[in-house]
């Protein structure tokens, strides 16, 4: 029997399910809805007389179904169903039997959206993230009956010709069985909706989304002997040899003077890894074993050792001091500091304003002393999409996953270093930016976006590089294997690059902070710059940083044996 089934006879069961969809049908799906009793009993369905209608509602109040209500400003008794998603669930029966998939059209086209996205931007406040779509209101009832049909095949096609993305989350509902074709092309559409400039950004965010969910088919998926997902195999992007362009003469002394660095052919990520990805790492014990954490530091900070947080809190104590701390000599620093994004100087204002034991406490927060297992922030349901890069990972959680994923698949993964990075994101001609040369905020998820957070991987075609790669303008800073130096305020290792100079020593401690590129969802244009390097202590596990892997040659590495 399946999980929905319930007994069919008498007329109970259809009564109540054809009460719930006229009540999302005349009044208004997505809430739990009210009417007056003696408006319900029309809403019953044909074949019954007065009697019988009152029974099949005093019966449903009987069996916890419906619940009754006395509103004393109208004078009326008042009906509704005990909860909004038993009223879906009951109205999700008669589209089981009887699919409307109009009742879920949505609209993704930019020139056809209720609101425009550039309309919707002008009534945000600077640190307000921008809203989805408007929603149907039908999103649930569509899936509950995804699952009770009996041709969900059907059923989902005829809803992606209205709601795609909605469609694709059907498939996934536990009990809704569609053929691997249908699947198979629910993720060509999804992938198209993704690749469609004509598309508004947040109907590409939404479809991305759900490709994610639905599994996308651009990551090789490998399975244990047990059938168990053991790994993705992200998709790599080759990096020819040559002698690239490297640094600016804009600004930013450490990245002065320009200059050409020769490298050898490479392959680097076309994506930043994602949830999908990094949790097979975590679901696999990547987090218990020791072996993938290949330096003292690595392993002391898996296990919560203080002593290598303590950077990270002496950092932070260090920027909490050069704050004023009176508003007037605030005022001064926002003057010298101006064009960074509002959310920036937000984030001063309150972290000047914390006394030494409030600052004291928040560091516990950020740096606890406890044996890691996931990422910072992978339960929080606005980071935590398959399709998103994973964030929250220091630069020792990315080194364990590329030791892993190199055991896994027998090739040598590891971090870029920053100028690997840079000439992919660069190209040998120097692009300022991934995509070109000037700044295009419809191009990638920076500040400008207004997202206030991540999107899912690729929902901006008009970012790709050349050669195809993908977020390397914006979404998420990402960790490179060079060493910055031990001070933020004037790194020691800068430009002009020198590789023999000790900025690739993987064995430095935890003082020393790591390079880190692409700039992100909280960065200004200006910060997203294909040559902009920003430095970060190897423990420090910020909403705005992942990474994205390398494969400098084609030749195997032994599998690691397990005990």
């Amino acid at each position: 029997m399946r999980g929905h089934t319930l007994p069919t006879r008498g007329p109970l069961v259809g009564a109540l399910a054809r009460l719930a969809h006229g009540m999302q049908t005349t009044i208004g799906a997505g809430q739990q809805i009210v009417v007056d009793y003696d408006a319900a009993p029309a809403l019953l369905g044909e074949g019954f007389d007065d009697a019988q209608r009152e029974q099949i509602l005093r019966a449903g109040y009987s069996i916890g179904v419906l619940d009754l209500s006395f509103d004393s400003t109208s004078g009326q008794e008042q009906l509704r169903f005990y909860h909004q998603l038993m009223q879906e669930f009951f109205a999700g029966r008669v589209l089981a039997a009887e699919p409307e998939p109009q009742l879920a059209c949505s609209e993704w086209h930019k020139d056809k959206v209720a609101e425009t996205l550039a309309h919707t931007m002008a009534g945000l406040a600077h640190g307000d993230p921008l809203p989805g779509l408007e929603q149907t209101g039908w999103e649930v009832t569509m899936r509950l009956a995804a699952a009770m049909t009996s041709n969900a095949d059907a059923f989902v096609m005829a809803l992606a010709e209205t709601n795609l993305p909605l469609a694709a989350r059907c498939t996934v509902e536990p009990g809704a069985e569609v053929p691997e074709a249908t699947a198979s092309e629910l993720r060509r559409l999804l992938r198209e909706r993704c690749d469609d400039e004509h598309a508004d950004l947040r109907a590409r965010i939404d479809a991305a989304n759900a490709l994610g969910e639905l599994g996308d088919d651009r990551f090789e998926t490998v399975r244990a002997a047990d059938g168990r997902l053991s790994h993705l195999v992200t998709p790599m992007v080759p990096i020819p040899s040559g002698r690239y362009p490297i640094g600016t003469e804009d600004g930013w002394a450490d990245k002065r003077p320009v200059g050409t660095v020769g490298i050898a052919p490479f392959e680097i990520g076309r994506f930043p890894i994602t949830n999908a990805e990094y949790r097979c790492f975590v679901e696999d014990g990547g987090y218990d074993d020791e072996g993938w954490w290949e330096t003292d530091d690595a392993k002391a900070w898996r296990l919560g050792d203080p002593t290598i947080v303590e950077p990270a809190k002496q950092w932070q104590r260090d920027d909490w001091a050069r704050y004023p701390k009176d508003d007037d000599g605030f005022g001064r620093w926002r003057e010298a500091n101006a064009g960074l994004p509002e959310t920036h100087y937000d984030w001063v204002d309150w972290f000047r304003r914390l006394d030494e034991e409030a600052l004291e406490a928040q560091l516990d927060d950020w740096y606890p002393s406890e044996q890691y297992s996931i990422p910072h922030l992978w339960t929080n349901p606005r980071y935590n999409s398959p399709a998103q890069p994973v964030v929250g990972v220091s630069w020792y959680e990315a080194r364990a996953y590329c030791a892993w994923l190199s055991a896994k698949i027998g090739r040598n993964y590891r971090l870029p270093t920053e100028v690997e990075w840079e000439a992919a994101c660069r190209g040998l001609k120097g692009r300022d930016f991934a995509y070109g040369k000037d700044f295009d905020a419809a191009a990638c998820n920076t500040y400008k976006t207004h997202i206030r957070g991540t999107t899912p991987i690729d929902v901006f075609p008009a970012g790709r590089t050349p050669e195809g790669l993908v977020d390397m303008t914006g979404n998420v800073w990402e960790w490179t294997l060079s060493l910055w130096g031990r001070d933020s305020q004037a790194p020691d290792f800068a430009y002009p690059y020198d590789s023999a100079d000790g900025r690739e020593e993987v064995g430095a401690d935890a003082g020393c902070l790591r390079v880190l590129r692409g700039g992100s969802w909280i960065s200004s244009g200006l910060g997203a710059r294909a040559a902009v390097r920003s430095g970060g202590l190897p423990a420090v596990r910020f909403t705005y940083d992942g990474f994205r892997l390398v494969c400098a040659s084609h030749t195997s590495v032994p599998l690691r044996r397990r005990g």
